[in-house]
């Protein structure tokens, strides 16, 4: 299916460089997505869809244009490719408007496992059931669920330019969470868990659900405290959150501009050494992971 899409690519690449474009390029995403949520140990929705699309870039004595369609025909193309060209002609030229030359030595990763397009979806169901049976069995102070749910994502990515690159790769990730509501002495509170990955195995139903009942549980007879200097122990998805502030400093656009409070800071200290970020689009058995990036640099 990949290199179906990959046709399509260069198609749309020939036709912008037949209409003048100096470079080209042409990404093609395409995804299938099985979403199944249960309440009461009932399917309260259930979800598959399919969408792909083509979105064509093109540059003109410097000028950058860009049209997308999620209709492949070769009519469409054409049409979008025309619409590049002619959105090209309408913006302000600038000397660095490039597009990349291919890469060597493409990472090699395992991207794609079988169980997640084989097990059948009454396999899926069974596990976002267990997810709710595990979190009611945890404790009998967890009354409601807001939604226990199974997803999975199947994807390819094609990339076609006209300096060289013509590459594609496929990919898949799955995973289940669950919302829970405890309640005591009138009192409700919230819980959730998630586990998401590249394998189907490392889906488990049983930490899901007494994990999310446990958060709930946990916060029944909570109280404030007042305003004081402390150590603060914060809870991993809190803490993301933290590093989602930072993450738009840490762009490489944002440094390059002077945007960010980190320009002109490499090799100074910015945090504390107990800190360690890394960034690694390629990382093995990481949530998409890809072999190169969305103009095909490795």
């Amino acid at each position: 299916m990949a290199e179906d899409y990959l046709a399509k690519a260069q198609i749309a690449v020939e036709m912008a460089q037949s209409q003048g474009a100096s470079m080209s390029e042409a990404y093609v995403s395409a995804s299938k997505e099985t979403t199944v949520e249960i309440s009461n140990q009932q399917v309260e929705a259930m979800k598959m869809a399919k969408e792909h699309g083509l979105g064509i870039r093109v540059i003109l004595n410097g000028k950058i244009g860009f049209a997308y369609s999620s209709d492949l025909s070769d009519s469409s193309i054409k049409n979008i490719v025309r619409q590049a060209v002619a959105n090209a002609e309408k913006t302000h030229a600038d000397e660095f408007n490039i597009l990349p030359k291919r890469s060597e030595l493409y990472p090699k990763l395992d991207l794609v496992d079988k169980k997640i397009l084989d097990t059948p979806i009454e396999e899926k169901i069974t596990l976002a059931k267990e997810i709710e049976n595990q979190a009611r069995a945890f404790d009998k102070r967890v009354k409601i669920t807001e939604s226990t749910t199974y997803q999975d994502v199947v994807y390819s990515i094609s990339i076609f330019n006209s300096q060289g690159i013509s590459e594609s790769y496929k990919g898949a990730y799955c995973g289940a969470y669950a919302y829970l509501v405890a309640e005591e002495n009138g009192e409700s509170q919230t819980g959730f868990d998630l586990t998401y990955s590249l394998k189907y195995k490392d889906i488990n139903p049983s930490k899901i659900g007494q994990e999310a009942a446990q958060k709930a549980v946990r916060m029944l007879g909570a109280k404030n405290i007042a305003t004081q200097k402390a150590a603060v122990v914060l809870d991993p998805y809190v803490a993301t959150n933290f590093l989602g502030v930072l993450a738009s400093a840490l762009s490489a656009e944002a440094a390059h501009k002077g945007k960010s409070v980190f320009s002109g800071k490499v090799g100074k200290k910015v945090s504390s050494t107990a800190i360690t970020i890394i960034d690694d689009g390629a990382l093995p058995g990481a949530i998409l992971s890809s072999p190169f990036d969305g103009e095909g640099v490795r």
